[in-house]
């Protein structure tokens, strides 16, 4: 989104991980759409509130106040229909860790239910 407001390129770019379809759209046009629609304005509105703020706000906090553990078993809590599809790597990528740090989360995770 910045780099569209901004008109610059953009530094971020998206993988797919399964096959998609992708939909472009020329942002000018979507703009002054947004400012002539009432109803396209509230839904863009409610997307960047849902998924700019409340989604990036939180995965944020949890870099910063929790451990890797505790951010991977949130992320198998919020996320465990899709965790069966996804690489080590790129969930270790999310998790802001290493494939190794990863891995040894998931050991001492598996060693502590084996304990009980």
């Amino acid at each position: 989104m910045t780099a569209l407001i901004k008109s610059e390129i953009s530094f971020l770019a998206v993988e797919a991980l399964e096959d998609c379809d992708i939909i472009e759209i020329d942002f000018l046009k979507f703009r002054k759409a947004l400012f002539t629609t009432p109803d396209l304005m509230a839904f863009h509105i409610h997307y960047l509130e849902t998924h700019w703020l409340l989604e990036k706000e939180t995965k944020e906090i949890g870099y910063l106040q929790f451990e890797a553990k505790q951010r991977y078993l949130t992320f198998l809590k919020d996320y465990q229909t899709i965790l069966s599809r996804l690489p080590q790597f790129h969930i270790a990528s999310y998790l802001g860790i290493t494939p190794t740090q990863l891995s040894r989360i998931k050991k001492s995770l598996n060693e502590a239910s084996q304990h009980m």
